[in-house]
């Protein structure tokens, strides 16, 4: 045939002519039985359980199958530059997260304790200024003044809903909850919180007589630029605990570097902590709220696999906007390490 190509037909009849008495090409079914000799031979000719590879892919034949091709995936290290700058970032903003919570629960503080005019009004002033120093967006900055004073960014009043959840135990006890929820929409609030108590093997039910409320203000004497050696830490203690006592506080304690807890009725709470705050002491309100104070003895965490799940839990509760407080009896188990309590303890009040 290719030396009648080479001839040239210069006419399309002949041309046609030609291709008609030309051999048929071989089908599919030919093609797949010569290569499945060929690959029967190559596979004879290697050493038992070798595969021949041909163009980077393996090629292997079985009597079920005589032509099989399989190809393996280069497998990544995951040690890429995109994983390390993922995690990096995630970290970050996991930090960043955790700092604008705090500036915005002083806002929110010094807002409740002396109103929303910085004219007269140092603390909110000064939180203000840190908090834009951090980076924190004015919408979130006038957020958080609007809740110091009971009201949302649109302007509506929040209600305070407590929600009474405990973790599922094996063989032990649970871990009661009081969940507080700062909303001005009730039944979207308790719809969402609830559903993520499912979702971590939680269940509703009453936990509050597990607790007792109390009024808690956290101050530090002196602020940061206090000198030192200025007064012994049982002068100090004295001076807390006179004025205190005359705020109406039921007790007070020494938590160190200058900071204490002064424990108050509910009802003095905000009253006792302003009365420290401009009185003799000078003292700066890092805190105060009324809380949910375990009134029994706490429930201990076995493992590190039962903390793990209840920080799990915790972070999804926080991660919630409308969640002001969570409060929990537990405590640190002999088995569980002081970075996973750390993380427990930051998401509890």
């Amino acid at each position: 045939m290719e030396h009648l190509l080479r001839a040239r037909p210069t006419t399309t009849s002949a041309l046609r002519t030609l291709l008609r008495s030309s051999p048929a090409r071989p089908t599919s079914a030919a093609i797949s039985t010569t290569c499945a000799q060929c690959l029967r031979r190559r596979q004879q000719a290697l050493p038992a359980g070798a595969t021949s590879t041909a163009g980077g892919n393996n090629v292997s034949a079985s009597p079920h199958h005589p032509r099989s091709f399989s190809t393996s995936a280069a497998q990544l290290s995951g040690h890429n530059k995109w994983s390390k700058i993922k995690h990096d970032k995630a970290r970050l903003d996991a930090k960043k997260s955790s700092q604008r919570a705090l500036l915005n629960k002083e806002i929110q503080l010094a807002t409740r304790l002396y109103g929303p005019d910085t004219k007269f009004n140092g603390q909110l002033a000064n939180a203000i200024a840190i908090a834009r120093k951090a980076g924190v967006p004015k919408a979130i900055i006038e957020a958080a003044i609007a809740r110091g004073q009971g009201r949302s960014s649109t302007g509506e009043s929040l209600e305070t809903v407590v929600l009474e959840a405990m973790t599922a135990s094996k063989g032990g006890d649970g871990i009661a909850l009081v969940i507080e929820i700062l909303t001005d929409n009730r039944n979207r609030a308790l719809h969402d919180v609830r559903g993520i108590i499912k979702k971590h093997n939680a269940i509703l039910t009453p936990t509050t007589f597990l607790f007792e409320k109390a009024g808690r203000t956290v101050l530090k004497l002196g602020g940061d630029d206090k000198e030192a050696g200025e007064k012994s830490e049982g002068e100090d203690f004295d001076d807390v605990m006179m004025q205190a006592i005359e705020a109406g506080a039921d007790d007070v304690e020494d938590i160190g570097d200058g900071m204490f807890v002064v424990w108050t009725p509910p009802t003095l709470t905000h009253k006792a902590a302003q009365a420290l705050s401009q009185g003799d002491l000078k003292a700066k309100i890092v805190e105060s709220d009324i809380v949910w104070n375990p009134s029994q003895e706490k429930v201990r965490l076995p493992d590190a696999e039962a903390a793990q799940a209840f920080a799990d839990f915790l972070d999804a509760i926080r991660d919630y906007n409308d969640v002001q407080a969570v409060y929990a009896n537990v405590e640190q188990g002999d088995n569980v390490a002081e970075e996973l309590w750390d993380a427990i303890e930051e998401n509890l009040d």
